[in-house]
């Protein structure tokens, strides 16, 4: 088969990697929804609005550092945690 008819944007159904922006998003949900805070909290202490928060943890949005910064210090983590695969944190 050619590359040329080959569809390699297929490739991520077989193979599903997250970018950057959808793991960071998942691992925001996730985090959150351990200490138990609704969207609308989350984004009133990190200063953001609760649709930019939906938005960042469906990775319709891109995070900036700053707002990765502010979101990470509410949720008591280094940001550098919200940027690790979940099978990684385990091992």
């Amino acid at each position: 088969m050619h590359c040329r008819y080959f569809n390699f944007s297929r490739l991520r159904y077989f193979f599903y990697a997250l970018t950057v922006h959808e793991l960071l998003g998942r691992n925001i949900r996730a985090e959150r929804k351990k200490l138990g805070l609704t969207q609308e909290a989350l984004a009133a202490k990190a200063r953001f609005s609760s649709n930019y928060i939906a938005c960042v943890e469906r990775a319709e949005e891109k995070l900036t550092l700053d707002g990765l910064v502010r979101i990470a210090k509410v949720l008591k983590l280094e940001p550098y945690i919200l940027l690790v695969p979940e099978s990684s944190k385990s091992a």
